[in-house]
């Protein structure tokens, strides 16, 4: 009979969302640096509204307490946050060609689409690892219907530009004399088709390790759509798991391991500096009987460090390559499944513009007495 052996090693994959800045997030990220999952998960849990916490923290604790192997806790966290993502994508999604309002509030955290598959991902190895097989057949299907109802669909969308009250900006922009050419020569790229993020080479590969073993399902077609996605990169094999001899087994470690780079909020002020750095603001302005003092529009958007070259800049700690060794003292090298950074990167560059936009339409319009 044929043996699988799924590893979820040390991955921190969900401390996202910002950098550490609270006394929570550097007692949870000390806890973690020391490999104590289970008490980085409690601190983070106690800093939050259990019956609505916000979407990055609930999928910090989840992920924490499967590092923990509190896989049943884990599986009730993920199945939480699976339905609040799944209810802020759909007003993300129309949300996403819907025009600039000011009540918008840019700080509530919705989650990325390659989180959205891989809660799936994580959840069918926390029934795994509880002997649930069944069970984590079902997150995996949830993955494949997640793939073809949704994900080209937000897809599509995503890359429809956003509705903006033109006339409103404008007059705002006129009152305070902004000069808005030269605040739009800031604006991040518009995004094409290659910046969406389209399918999880880390969920087909799970999803073909499962239906080997299982027998069922199309394997075939898991390890074709892997294959495709990481085209032109040296990744690890499946195609041997689909030619086991029969009384044979084979041993597949997947190993999630390294830090995924940060998104960082990218700051664009009017008027700018001086040339010797001193900021530079606006005279008052006054309408009718009210007086706006002297100031300055703060614009923001993300976007990922790089170098000079246009490489992503690693966190300091990150890990470039994992060795397994066997009882018998020989070793491997693991090889690429999927590189979640390139996701990150493409979600910004997918949201970037209209952040922008809509930080924009805020910044300018806010300070107007209504």
């Amino acid at each position: 009979m044929k043996k699988l052996s799924l590893l979820s090693l040390l991955f921190v994959f969900f401390f996202l969302a910002g950098c550490a800045s609270t006394k929570v997030d550097l007692e949870a990220e000390k806890y973690f640096s020391e490999g104590n999952y289970s008490a980085s998960a409690s601190v983070i849990q106690k800093s939050i509204n259990k019956k609505n916490p916000p979407i990055d923290k609930a999928l910090d604790v989840a992920i924490l307490n499967h590092y923990s192997k509190n896989y049943l806790q884990s599986s009730k966290d993920f199945n939480k946050t699976d339905r609040q993502m799944e209810d802020a994508y759909t007003k993300s999604i129309s949300k996403s060609t819907g025009a600039a309002s000011l009540n918008e509030n840019i700080s509530d955290y919705t989650g990325n689409v390659y989180e959205y598959l891989l809660i799936n991902a994580f959840n069918s190895l926390n029934y795994y690892n509880m002997g649930e097989f069944d069970e984590a057949l079902v997150e995996i299907r949830k993955i494949e219907n997640k793939q073809k109802e949704y994900i080209s669909k937000y897809g599509e969308l995503a890359l429809q530009d956003l509705d903006i009250d033109t006339e409103t900006l404008t007059e705002s922009a006129k009152t305070m004399n902004v000069n808005m050419r030269e605040v739009y020569r800031q604006t991040p790229r518009k995004p094409t088709e290659d910046d969406i993020y389209k399918d999880s080479a880390f969920a087909h590969y799970l999803a073909a390790l499962m239906y080997i073993k299982d027998k069922s399902g199309t394997p075939e077609l898991h390890v074709r759509e892997y294959e495709a996605i990481n085209r032109g990169i040296k990744c690890a094999s499946l195609r041997d798991d689909l030619k086991i001899p029969s009384g044979m087994g084979r041993l597949d470690f997947v190993s999630l391991a390294g830090k995924i780079i940060r998104r960082k909020e990218g700051t664009v002020y009017f008027p700018s500096f001086a040339a010797n750095g001193t900021p530079i603001f606006l005279t008052s302005v006054t309408i009718g009987d009210i007086t706006i003092p002297a100031f300055r529009l703060k614009y923001v958007y993300p976007y990922v460090e790089a170098d000079k070259n246009g490489n992503l800049v690693k966190p300091s700690d990150s890990i470039s390559s994992i060795k397994v060794t066997l009882s018998d003292g020989s070793n491997a090298r693991l090889n690429l499944i999927e590189w979640f950074d390139e996701a990150v990167q493409k979600d910004v560059a997918l949201r970037a513009r209209k952040d922008f936009i809509r930080s924009i339409f805020r910044s300018t319009t806010k300070k107007l007495p209504l």
